[in-house]
């Protein structure tokens, strides 16, 4: 089944790419109407789409993928973006999208399988990458906040948030996980508190051209319509994939669904889903402008739509009850467009809060995953203490002074996985 699951979805991702409907690559989506108006042939797009994608293919995708042993989109997507375009008929988008999503799953069970026979353990150290990433993640909302409405409210919801924690710590017996959603619900609602004082002030009338601007994109809208079944049905095996535990739709949400999916009761996987849950929902309400905007002004969609569809499959009972929910929600989705857009237009101060938002999350995300694979490499070490740490550091020394190849949100998981490789060579040669 998951076999099954897997090359649907990167068959029906390709096909997508391929026939102009949607891409996951936000670059590639303003690019897409060139090759459809016949302005550009699809080699070049497909050499363009291959630039923009590559290092994030390489160094999230693969990293990610390896660190925290499941698939996620820049692993499975990226490339079927570049193939759906290359290819010259729908059915070799087809075939080459599904061969891409064996070699995906496989590929990786297989470097698993090989990981596991090394000499110096590195899956196990890998899974400290959570313990920086989980309180970082936690406290995202107060970075938006400091950014946005300044340093005295910042400290003043830190404190309300502080305090929050740690009644939850003292007087109840939640779990971490509950302890770090109810932190996050808080903060993100003490933001949420900011912005909509500020948006309602803030609020204005359409103007003319934008007027002008909602029929064009009454126009991008019904191309998007006509690939409803298509969207649906990738919506459908995206929240069976999350459903099964295959793929994560989200950098935000890895280390909660890899904890989930590790854990043996029940109730405590059922407590990390419903955190995973509530993190993607906050996140994919900042992405909303973004992936709204851009499908209504090249009607290009995105190949998870508005993205909801994640926490659906986290939370239904079984596959059959997330594939049927998933298509459902990518349905209303595009239902909704147009009036989100119109939203957007009238309350600018929500478009400047998801930019503020994106922001401190990513920065948050880079800082925990930097110290999280920092405690890998120490827990790599055996006889020669503090080696790993120096190659650690002498790699991001490198990394910042190269104009950093490897990005920030993915050097943590990259450098970890390098210095452990570094490691057992030393090992094999006896240098260590």
């Amino acid at each position: 089944m998951q076999f099954i699951v897997v090359m649907c979805l990167t068959a029906l991702t390709a096909l997508a790419a391929h026939l102009g409907k949607a891409v996951f690559h936000d670059g590639i989506r303003p690019i897409l109407p060139e090759v459809i108006e016949a302005r550009m042939n699809r080699r070049e797009l497909a050499s363009i789409a291959s630039g923009l994608s590559f290092g994030f293919i390489v160094s999230v995708g693969i990293s990610f993928a390896f660190s925290f042993q499941m698939l996620n989109p820049w692993l499975l997507f990226l490339p079927t973006d570049i193939l759906g375009i290359l290819a010259t008929r729908w059915w070799i988008a087809l075939v080459l999208g599904a061969a891409w999503g064996a070699i995906a799953l496989f590929g990786l069970a297989g470097v698993l399988s090989l990981a596991t026979m090394l000499p110096i353990d590195i899956i196990d150290p890998l899974s400290q990458l959570n313990v920086g990433f989980l309180v970082a993640v936690a406290v995202f909302p107060l970075v938006a906040i400091m950014n946005q409405f300044g340093w005295k409210r910042a400290l003043s919801s830190a404190v309300i948030v502080l305090v929050t924690r740690q009644s939850l710590a003292l007087y109840t017996d939640s779990g971490i996980f509950i302890q770090v959603a109810m932190t996050t619900i808080v903060s993100v609602l003490l933001l949420v508190g900011f912005v909509l004082h500020k948006a309602w002030t803030q609020r204005r009338d359409l103007d003319v051209d934008e007027q002008e601007e909602e029929l064009e994109q009454r126009i991008h809208l019904k191309r998007i319509v006509k690939g409803l079944p298509l969207f649906m049905a990738i919506g459908g095996c995206v929240a069976i994939a999350t459903n099964l535990g295959l793929f994560t739709g989200s950098d935000a949400t890895i280390p909660y669904l890899q904890n989930a999916w590790s854990a043996g009761e029940a109730t405590t996987r059922g407590g990390w889903l419903q955190s995973a849950a509530v993190i993607d929902i906050i996140r994919l309400l900042s992405f909303m402008p973004l992936i709204v905007t851009t499908a209504l002004a090249t009607g290009v969609y995105g190949v998870m739509g508005l993205m909801f569809v994640l926490p659906i499959g986290y939370l239904s009972p079984n596959p059959v009850v997330a594939g049927l929910l998933g298509a459902v929600v990518v349905c209303l989705e595009i239902a909704a467009i147009s009036k989100i857009s119109t939203c957007l237009q009238r309350y600018p101060m929500i478009r400047e809060t998801s930019d503020y938002f994106r922001s401190a999350m990513n920065t948050m995300i880079e800082i925990g995953l930097l110290i999280g694979g920092a405690l890998a490499v120490f827990q790599m070490e055996s006889s020669t203490a503090g080696l790993g740490l120096m190659l650690y550091i002498l790699l991001y020394a490198a990394n910042e002074g190269l104009g950093r190849p490897v990005m920030r949100l993915a050097f943590g998981p990259v450098a970890a996985i390098v210095v452990g490789l570094a490691l057992n060579i030393l090992y094999f040669t006896h240098l260590l």
